[in-house]
């Protein structure tokens, strides 16, 4: 009994800070750190015999890189309200669960015209030849007779031994509340764009 009240009292406060904030930004997140958001179908089909509904929706995660030089900085608690123990609103924001109905005319797309220039940076030219890199690497192990513990085949794993350690560096990752519709719907496009700015930009205080 106690643990139920706890959490919806704890429910509710985090409801409340994100409507007096305006954004849907999960407590755990850091401001002022390096961030980015990702949104992605996800989909859910049980597998027992008694199940009778599944589940293919949208998530939207955001990653936080910490380093040693900066962790963030934390936002402001979550402070629960002894008082409103008799009331339970753990609704979201109405700017993040209404979802824009969009419609568009797929027979005539109207591409915008853009002044392309050719650009005089080098780095195409050195992620090149990090390319070839790898394959001369890998075509040598593939004619290597045995090999060694520490021999890195993969592109993934060769691009990754080539990186300069962060000492002391982690990641966060959170989830936001889940959305019904998939991912795939033009109205989950831009429901991501409106949900990930002003979120990045409320933790860029």
């Amino acid at each position: 009994m106690i643990v139920s009240l706890l959490e919806n009292l704890l429910a509710s406060a985090v409801s409340k800070q994100y409507k007096d904030q305006g954004v849907v930004c999960p407590v755990n997140i850091r401001i002022n750190v390096y961030e980015v958001g990702a949104l992605d179908n996800i989909d859910y089909n049980p597998s027992s015999t008694t199940s009778k509904d599944t589940f293919h929706g949208t998530a939207i995660s955001i990653f936080q890189c910490h380093t040693k030089g900066n962790c963030g900085d934390c936002r402001e608690r979550v402070v629960i309200d002894p008082s409103s123990n008799s009331t339970q609103d753990h609704s979201l924001p109405e700017n993040y669960t209404n979802v824009l109905a969009v419609t568009t005319n797929i027979s005539e797309v109207v591409v915008p015209s853009a002044k392309m220039t050719e650009s005089q940076c080098d780095l195409l030219e050195r992620e090149k030849l990090l390319e070839f890199e790898w394959t001369d690497h890998a075509i040598q192990l593939l004619f290597k007779g045995q090999l060694d513990k520490d021999n890195v085949i993969s592109w993934a794993a060769f691009h990754a031994s080539k990186q300069i350690h962060v000492e002391n560096s982690n990641f966060l990752s959170t989830l936001l509340p889940l959305f019904p519709e998939k991912a795939a719907s033009l109205s989950i496009s831009i429901q991501n764009k409106f949900q990930l700015w002003p979120l990045i930009s409320h933790c860029l205080l």
